[in-house]
């Protein structure tokens, strides 16, 4: 009687291809659940978990995309097992916000945080809408869809 497992061919499944990932909410994530994704190491986590507390949260997965050295094969094997609730952005109120709050926000930076204190001064101090921040010459369309989420004008 021949061996029966000379016939019997079990091809081990690769580590990476064969483990589960969870899908994690960006907004809530610390760098200890970041690094169980493929990908991600302490470095890469600790850099979502920074932009995320300077950005006052994500409203859009690709903003893990503007991190400095994101490569998109990297990002193409981690991404899809990331969510967002958005219930826990913080936002800047353009009334109330001082300039150093407004530039230290990633997107407001420099010369559009002024901007934004000049023209909150010719308004008397108060928006009546974040609309009016299009009125900004530095303010183009791209710009404000990625802002407008950041800001309120209670």
């Amino acid at each position: 009687m021949e061996n029966p497992e000379a016939f019997v061919r079990i091809e081990k499944a690769s580590t990476q291809e064969s483990k589960r990932f969870p899908v994690l909410d960006l907004n809530r994530a610390d760098t200890g659940d970041l690094v169980q994704l493929p990908m991600i190491g302490s470095r890469t986590a600790q850099q979502i978990v920074e932009y995320r507390d300077q950005l006052g949260g994500y409203v859009r997965i690709n903003q893990v995309m503007e991190l400095y050295g994101m490569e998109r094969s990297r990002w193409d094997r981690f991404s899809p097992y990331l969510s967002i609730r958005k219930t826990s952005i913080r936002t800047l109120n353009l009334n109330t916000a001082t300039f150093s709050e407004l530039n230290a926000h990633p997107y407001l930076k420099g010369p559009l945080a002024q901007a934004i204190c000049d023209l909150r001064k010719q308004k008397n101090y108060h928006f009546n809408s974040v609309e009016e921040l299009r009125e900004i010459p530095l303010m183009n369309a791209e710009l404000f869809r990625k802002i407008a989420p950041y800001i309120t004008v209670n």
